[in-house]
């Protein structure tokens, strides 16, 4: 039955590699060899997620929880990475936020924009480098 309904030399696509490109918990690989990352955690109405994702660098671990006073997204990068970090913040105002992190190699300060999606608000942070990125915002 060769040849029927491919062409020939054609590889059948696997369904693991088909799973391995999803992005799990928002982290998505956004560079070869995984020296960077797009975290976007997609939490909905949950109020605490959290969860580690492996890469051939070292593990991303993104942390989220949320109440009616605070709204706090914790995001680990591995060594010799970066990652841009974009934050669901509803109808909330960017200004009520703050980032403590570093840019990548620890030169300048990270960038922080906002832009609005079908989500609602969005922040953009990034690109952050290696270590720990905390945003955190209160509510009036």
């Amino acid at each position: 039955m060769r040849g029927q309904g491919r062409r020939p030399g054609a590889h059948r696509r696997q369904g693991r590699g088909r799973t391995a490109r999803r992005p799990r918990r928002g982290v998505r690989v956004s560079e070869p060899g995984a020296a960077g990352f797009r975290i976007r955690p997609r939490t909905g109405s949950l109020t605490e997620a959290e969860g580690t994702v492996p890469s051939v660098r070292g593990p991303v671990s993104v942390r989220v929880r949320r109440s009616e006073s605070a709204h706090t997204t914790r995001v680990t990068v591995p060594p010799n990475s970066r990652a841009v970090l974009e934050v669901e913040i509803g109808s909330a105002r960017p200004r009520a936020y703050r980032v403590k992190g570093t840019a990548p190699g620890g030169k300048g300060r990270v960038k922080v924009e906002s832009f609005t999606d079908v989500t609602g608000t969005v922040l953009r942070i990034g690109p952050v480098g290696s270590g720990t990125t905390e945003v955190r915002g209160t509510m009036s």
